[in-house]
């Protein structure tokens, strides 16, 4: 069920048939079980997993954003026993945040899934492997309906590995940014208190941090938020994609989190509307490498 649905009061409601048919599409997606691939020996048309992501804005649980059907297994698992190649993901959504801007044909969200995986294996048990993780995205509206174009995924782990893996040399100076309006506004977001500047006025926020502990909506987003804007992160690079006549847009960002005199490897995702005639986040999704994939086992 959608736990929550918001709007942003500056820019109209959500209709009830534009929430309905965005939950709708999200969980078309990643919602139930489907085939990873295509199977050479069966004349199935349904579409497969990947078919239905091909094409959208992809962030993988690393910080690397993913461009093939390669790229994304490599973000959702390790090896299995035997190279058995990924056979079927189940995604089991939890409670969904929606934001839907009916006005503007656009809507985001940012939830918990889960993730149950299965590969083909030439025995009697086929190795499987589970994992937590978040999502979060954004859905454009067209004349077809709505449909997912853009897609964040992150793994939780707990502090002490994430500060055991603070090895990287820290940045300094001003990140590198792309050409867009909405990454030179996001660098600001790095800057003392930007984050907690930089949220939305008109809906609530919603922020998802490395640790297992760190989500919250509303009020207790925003002072989650507080507490990020004092740590002192470094961004290295910052890069925007724009949706929906760029009223709409998603952020990534290397960051890092200094541990004494080193840094941990850190994306940010970011989620931002434009209001008020500035770009401003509603949802924020923190990832690491440093969280690595399940090992798939044989059963």
């Amino acid at each position: 069920m959608i736990a929550c649905v918001l709007a942003a009061a500056a820019n109209g409601v959500a209709y009830a048939d534009d929430t309905k048919d965005v939950d709708a599409a999200i969980r078309a997606v990643i919602d139930g079980e489907q085939p990873w691939a295509d199977s050479s020996t069966s004349s199935n048309k349904t579409p497969t997993q990947y078919s239905k992501l091909a094409g959208a804005y992809m962030l993988g649980p690393s910080g690397a954003t993913v461009t093939d059907e390669e790229g994304l297994g490599a973000e959702l698992h390790d090896i299995a026993p035997g190279n058995a190649p990924l056979g079927g993901i189940r995604w089991k959504l939890g409670a969904l945040t929606v934001a839907v801007d009916g006005k503007r044909g656009f809507a985001w969200f940012q939830a918990p899934v889960t993730l149950a995986l299965e590969f083909w294996w030439q025995g009697p048990d086929n190795p499987r492997a589970t994992d937590s993780l978040r999502a979060s995205g954004v859905l454009v509206k067209d004349s077809k309906g709505w449909h997912l174009v853009a897609l964040a995924l992150s793994r939780q782990l707990p502090d002490k590995v994430l500060f055991r893996g603070a090895k990287d040399t820290l940045a300094t100076g001003d990140p590198t940014v792309d050409d867009s309006a909405l990454a030179k506004r996001a660098a600001a977001w790095f800057g003392k208190g930007g984050l907690a500047r930089g949220k939305t006025t008109g809906a609530t926020v919603i922020a998802s941090g490395t640790a297992p502990a760190e989500y919250a909506t509303g009020k207790a987003a925003g002072k989650l938020v507080t507490a990020w804007d004092k740590l002192g992160m470094r961004v290295k690079s910052i890069e925007a994609k724009m949706f929906a006549g760029d009223a709409v847009g998603v952020v990534r960002a290397e960051a890092q989190l200094p541990v004494k005199k080193l840094g941990a490897p850190m994306a940010l995702y970011a989620i931002a509307v434009t209001e008020e005639g500035t770009w401003r986040w509603v949802s924020l999704q923190f990832a690491t490498e440093l969280a690595k994939p399940p090992v798939p086992k044989q059963q």
